[in-house]
């Protein structure tokens, strides 16, 4: 069954799920950051699933490509400022290490779709690598000699797509 929404994509709920982690950890830093740290962190991890929805919704698999690469730049950030407020002491390692565990997980997703694009469809070995960042049916991989023919034009590309279905 084809993906309608990024909501049903799993990176996006990762995320999600790591974006309410770090406002919850946020709450107790000092409040002389909250225009520092706490707010640069908290932005840089809305970032990542606003990015990933964007990209869903964009007409083409390499402008998706591009928002993906955009959410993982943001990943990276989110991973750089946990680490400096661990080591400012505003952060457990308990929670630090649950924190980067998430953050690793989103990452390794957002790598993988990067490597093979969004029509990729092989599994990996577990159901979160499966059918984490697919395109909506509408956009379903054309056969080959009808995907060169529509390399040239994105509108008649899309126009063929959308006929055919």
């Amino acid at each position: 069954m084809p993906l309608r929404s990024y909501q049903e994509l799993i990176g996006w709920k990762k995320s999600m799920a790591l974006v309410s982690g770090i406002y919850r950890c946020t709450q107790s830093f000092p409040k002389e950051e909250i225009y520092g740290l706490t707010s640069q962190l908290r932005r840089a991890a809305v970032s990542i699933p606003s990015n990933i929805a964007e990209g869903q919704g964009r007409l083409s698999r390499g402008e998706f490509k591009q928002f993906l690469g955009h959410a993982k730049g943001s990943v990276f950030e989110v991973e750089t400022q946990l680490l400096i407020a661990k080591d400012l002491g505003y952060l457990s390692d308990e929670v630090t290490q649950t924190l980067l565990g998430n953050v690793k997980e989103v990452r390794r997703i957002l790598s993988h779709r990067e490597k093979r694009g969004p029509g990729a469809h092989r599994s990996w070995s577990s159901a979160l690598r499966s059918a984490s960042f697919r395109m909506p049916g509408r956009y379903a991989p054309l056969p080959r000699p009808q995907r060169r023919a529509c390399r040239n034009s994105a509108s008649r590309c899309q126009n063929r797509i959308l006929s055919q279905h």
